[in-house]
């Protein structure tokens, strides 16, 4: 899984130093696939939509005072005051599953 994810990731990449929108189009595509294949394989499918809600929730709570994003000196949007972490614990027991393939 993670080399999959790598290397879709990798393709991304270049389809953006191209320029070539369909390439970038088709690299998330794939990107999602391999994903979604992983959500699967780990048994996760079930809880996947309420963990990506809370996700979005706790990241759009990276605001200042005044509701608007903070962002570093690279653009990335970081925790500001009004962030509030991602609580997953009750989706999932935590127990690895042996069987699921890296």
């Amino acid at each position: 899984r993670v080399a999959l994810i790598v290397e879709e990731t990798a393709e991304l990449a270049d389809a953006f130093v191209q320029h070539n929108l369909v390439k970038v189009f088709d690299a998330f595509i794939d990107i999602g696939y391999v994903n979604a294949g992983g959500v699967i394989s780990c048994g996760l499918q079930d809880v996947y939509a309420e963990g990506m809600s809370r996700t979005h929730e706790s990241n759009m709570s990276k605001t200042d005072e005044n509701g608007l994003p903070i962002y570093d000196a690279a653009g990335k949007v970081v925790k500001g005051p009004n962030y509030t972490p991602v609580d997953l614990t009750d989706l999932v027991d935590g127990t690895w599953l042996e069987d699921v393939k890296l």
